[in-house]
């Protein structure tokens, strides 16, 4: 029993090496070429090395791709802002393969899906989100589920509704929703309750925004512009 039981730990080794002996898990790369191949504008070229020849299978070593290669080799970032991309309001979809994600910078583009789709069981660990200065419709009802959440930027988009309790989100430091259409009571967010908040961009909006009561909201108002 000894000598199968230590075969079987042998097998599983070398499976999880020829998993990821090329650098990033397979799934993780197919995700990555389908959201490559849904893009219908790329004028400044950051996705053309991706999966260009045979000899780039490694993701990792792909623009704008972040992986932890100290101990799994799993995409933890993606890097595509100011890339002028645009696609098909489908091309968000890959991210359910990317669950190990802690950073997405999709800013500066013309993404226009609606925010709820960015919910699909990878969004937990997601640390750093920015969205800020495309399309993006819906509104900010499920941003609890992104409970890893410490900087959000989604100004300059088309979202819309009143915000959610966001009371949980304790480890929130910047929250810029600046140049969209939210409305009613800022505060009834408990807003005021996430004391690691640094940075507070609710500017161009219909919020009422009766947070000038609370020293530590102005303080991050006027701190926003350097921590987004």
């Amino acid at each position: 029993m000894r000598i199968c039981g230590s075969y079987l730990q042998w097998l599983l080794f070398l499976l999880i090496i020829l998993q990821y002996s090329n650098g990033c898990f397979e799934n993780e790369r197919k995700a990555l070429l389908s959201f490559k191949h849904s893009i219908t504008f790329d004028p400044f070229g950051p996705l053309s090395s991706w999966g260009g020849s045979r000899d780039d299978d490694d993701c990792c070593k792909w623009k704008g791709v972040g992986c932890d290669n100290t101990t799994t080799a799993h995409v933890v970032a993606l890097h595509l802002g100011d890339g002028g991309l645009s696609g098909s309001d489908k091309d968000i979809k890959f991210l359910r393969h990317l669950d190990k994600l802690k950073i997405l910078d999709l800013s500066f583009n013309s993404f226009s899906f609606n925010f709820s789709e960015l919910i699909l069981g990878s969004e937990k660990l997601i640390e750093i989100l920015r969205l800020s200065d495309n399309k993006i419709v819906g509104s900010l009802d499920e941003i609890k589920e992104f409970n890893s959440l410490r900087k959000l930027n989604l100004g300059n988009n088309q979202l819309s509704g009143s915000l959610p309790d966001m009371s949980t989100m304790l480890s929130l430091e910047v929250f810029a929703i600046g140049k969209n259409q939210f409305h009613g009571n800022l505060m009834g967010s408990n807003i005021g309750h996430l004391s690691n908040l640094k940075c507070l961009d609710v500017s161009t909006n219909s919020l009422v925004e009766p947070y000038l009561k609370s020293a530590s909201l102005i303080l991050a108002n006027w701190m926003c512009s350097s921590s987004v």
